[in-house]
């Protein structure tokens, strides 16, 4: 299988990792600005099928020329670039899947559907671990039952030894996590595809210690295309944060405060944001060199089988792993992504055009490629 990687960053190194390692990738064009990040992760592999390629995703023409003979486009890049990325896929007529991360890039990517059908192409947006993982489990519980009356996704990426008052490490992008925190989030209620307001919602969820007095919250972007492909069919369907005791309140306040507002102030005569502001705050602040992570995920699917009511609840707890030195977070997103991508290569998905996860992706076979890199989802009945 030959694959086009687009990014250097934490991500696309998992996905590099896993598509080597556990996949034998014939060839893998690792294509980003920054060349000397992707020399790095080709030294740091110790692998003659990585080939480091210097681009900026902007620039269509080359992208596309380096796209031929590939078996699918990974990109890992800024959800801003996914829309070019994927439109450069169809364009060249390859196989494409992406992180995702914001609801209105991958609905702009939806619009790609006929082209990409008529290419006799697959896309899939929005991988990753929520969106993605989260989202495939849910669709596998569903498939389960006659028919479902709830679906409730819970996730968070945490830092397993937490440092007061966020109690949170930034292991990605803080201009993404600002946007789950702010923007809309699209949930079912009674049926219906509504919008409401992240941050929203909250609730205590317990795992086992030390995650034994959590809290959740509603936060955008989590659920994907679920709402729309449920409308009608499902009665109550929503994704929360998972998120230590009080972070909810302190990102409250300062969102309350205006601390998350793009239009500029004045102060000492300078005009400056304060959404800029408090990014580079909470970079400075919330980016340290903390890898021991944990990722903790819950879905509860509860409807009708077999003629009775039951429950179904998923859950996974997946921790940074000193031996390949992956986070949790990096492990759950990337392999995630680097799954479906060899799904595709391999065709064991057959449909074509623009894809969600929970219509395309072949659940017990996700579910075991999985296991196979040591991320166990266990299910419960209650």
């Amino acid at each position: 299988m030959k694959f086009l990687l687009l990014g250097a960053g934490k991500m696309a190194k998992a996905i590099a990792y896993d598509l080597i390692h556990y996949q034998n990738a014939e060839k893998i064009i690792l294509a980003s600005r920054h060349i000397k990040k992707t020399r790095d992760l080709k030294k740091w592999l110790n692998s003659e099928n990585i080939v480091p390629v210097e681009i900026d995703v902007k620039d269509t023409p080359k992208l596309i020329e380096l796209m031929k003979d590939i078996d699918c486009v990974i990109s890992a890049v800024s959800y801003q670039y996914n829309y070019l990325a994927a439109l450069a896929a169809v364009k060249a007529g390859v196989n494409y899947c992406d992180l995702g991360q914001n609801v209105e890039i991958v609905d702009k990517e939806f619009t790609l559907a006929e082209e990409a059908k008529e290419k006799n192409i697959t896309i899939i947006p929005d991988g990753g671990v929520a969106p993605g993982m989260v989202n495939i489990i849910a669709a596998h519980g569903i498939k389960n039952f006659d028919s479902v009356d709830k679906v409730l996704m819970r996730v968070g990426g945490l830092p397993q030894h937490p440092i007061p008052p966020l109690n949170y490490n930034v292991t990605w992008s803080v201009h993404g996590l600002i946007n789950e925190y702010i923007e809309k989030a699209r949930i079912l209620r009674n049926g219906e595809f509504i919008e409401v307001d992240s941050l929203s919602e909250l609730e205590s969820i317990t795992f086992h210690y030390p995650f034994n007095k959590m809290e959740a919250f509603i936060t955008s972007g989590g659920s994907s295309t679920l709402p729309k492909t449920y409308e009608g069919k499902i009665n109550e369907l929503n994704y929360k944060t998972i998120r230590y005791s009080n972070h909810h309140l302190i990102m409250k306040s300062f969102i309350e405060l205006g601390f998350t507002n793009e239009a500029p102030v004045t102060f000492s005569d300078n005009n400056f944001s304060p959404r800029k502001f408090f990014e580079k705050i909470l970079d400075e602040k919330l980016k340290k060199d903390i890898v021991e992570d944990v990722i903790l995920m819950r879905v509860t699917v509860s409807g009708l089988k077999e003629g009775e009511r039951q429950t179904e609840i998923y859950e996974l707890i997946d921790y940074y792993d000193p031996v390949s030195k992956l986070t949790a977070m990096m492990r759950t997103t990337g392999f995630s992504l680097a799954i479906v991508a060899g799904l595709i290569a391999k065709k064991q998905i057959k449909k074509t055009g623009v894809l969600t996860q929970e219509e395309s992706i072949p659940t017990d076979i996700y579910l075991s490629e999985l296991k196979k890199r040591g991320i166990n989802v266990t299910v419960n009945q209650v």
